[in-house]
């Protein structure tokens, strides 16, 4: 190696200035293809880590897409083929732990013994009959009819009757009420002035409305009360030989909604003067009227008085803590909700009580 060295640096001694240069050039050259494919090899590198890291990345969005699906199968086969109800399993596993809370079969045989010795007999269920025909209800209006032999029974004398009764239904029809109001003048007075007198018209719910009491009665009763659209109704009102548009009805019942709005302010009041309320919302889709044929996501709340049995729903458009501070900002008792936290707050203040609800709570023991 010393010997190598001091050759090399005797050749450079002897080297001219040039080939000096040319050397120092040529050295540069080969270092500059050096650092060249240096940049290159990691130019590679990088382009392989950026696939492994995007390959790692399309790796974590398959697992996790893959574990959607499969919860989504467990799901589907828990309701395909779980259990639809619970159901009481009277044989207890032997790892069940007890809580020494049971009686001895012993025990449990004394106790009935002396409850049966406590009473004269023992009670037998008896045999089940038939009901029989529903009594016709008695608060009914009774339309008679009195059918007669086809033979003269002048000459005879009733010695009784037979009644046979069955319920029937007046179909419904539609007629005009047509209130009439005599115009009177009065005899002339001295200053030769004549006095008009007329009966005042009757009050009516709508003001210049040509709809009656019954009408916008059946109306509201059969939107809300037993489910029937607008368009079932305008269908059953032109069977009745009347049509009517839509619009017409639809502001009818606007107005009649406005009417209601006294009691509305008093359900609600009476239901925040309970002692037990439970809350809850529930999602639905809304009519956009300023987009034709869109909805928006709106949000039904329910406040539900058991004691009182009294229910009132509130419109909002979202689920937040705006939305119910009206309603239990200043409650005073038991509040049963589910666990949303919009809630907590609520039942965190003096004076509630904050109560949980089984059916979520199973959900979870259910799902074990």
């Amino acid at each position: 190696m010393f010997v190598r060295c001091c050759i090399m640096q005797t050749a450079l001694q002897q080297m001219t200035k040039h080939e000096l240069i040319e050397l120092l050039q040529l050295r540069d050259q080969r270092l500059a293809e050096r650092d060249q494919r240096l940049a290159e090899r990691d130019q590679r590198l990088a382009e392989r880590d950026q696939r492994l890291a995007e390959r790692d990345q399309q790796l974590d969005h398959k697992q996790a897409r893959i574990f959607d699906l499969e919860f989504q199968v467990k799901e589907l086969q828990r309701l395909v083929f779980g259990a639809k109800r619970e159901r009481f399993i009277s044989e207890v596993p032997e790892a069940q732990l007890t809580l020494g809370l049971d009686t001895t079969d012993a025990e449990t045989a004394e106790a009935v013994k002396a409850e049966i010795e406590s009473i004269t007999y023992e009670r037998k269920k008896a045999p089940r009959t038939h009901p029989g025909r529903m009594e016709m209800p008695s608060h009914l209006p009774v339309v008679e009819t009195v059918i007669e032999p086809d033979e003269d029974t002048s000459q005879m004398q009733c010695i009784g009757r037979e009644v046979s009764d069955e319920l029937e239904l007046r179909p419904a029809a539609m007629h005009v009420n047509r209130t009439s109001r005599p115009i009177y003048a009065a005899a002339a007075a001295e200053d030769g002035t004549v006095r008009i007198v007329i009966a005042p018209m009757p009050k009516r719910p709508i003001d210049k409305c040509i709809a009656g009491v019954d009408l916008l009665t059946t109306i509201v009763t059969d939107k809300h009360v037993h489910h029937m659209p607008i368009d079932r109704q305008l269908k059953r009102f032109s069977m009745l030989g009347v049509d009517i548009p839509a619009t017409t009805v639809e502001s009818w019942q606007s107005l009649t909604a406005e009417l209601l709005r006294p009691l509305y302010g008093v359900l609600r009041a009476s239901v925040l003067k309970s002692s037990y309320l439970q809350v809850d919302e529930t999602g639905l889709a809304v009519q956009d009227r300023t987009k034709s044929g869109t909805t928006h996501k709106g949000f039904l709340w329910g406040y539900h008085a058991p004691l009182g049995k009294l229910i009132y729903f509130e419109y909002q458009k979202g689920r937040g803590q705006v939305h119910c501070r009206p309603m239990l900002e200043n409650f005073n008792g038991f509040l049963q909700t589910d666990d949303y936290q919009v809630y907590h707050q609520h039942k965190a203040r003096d004076g509630v009580v904050g109560l949980a609800c089984w059916a979520h709570a199973r959900r979870t023991f259910e799902k074990a």
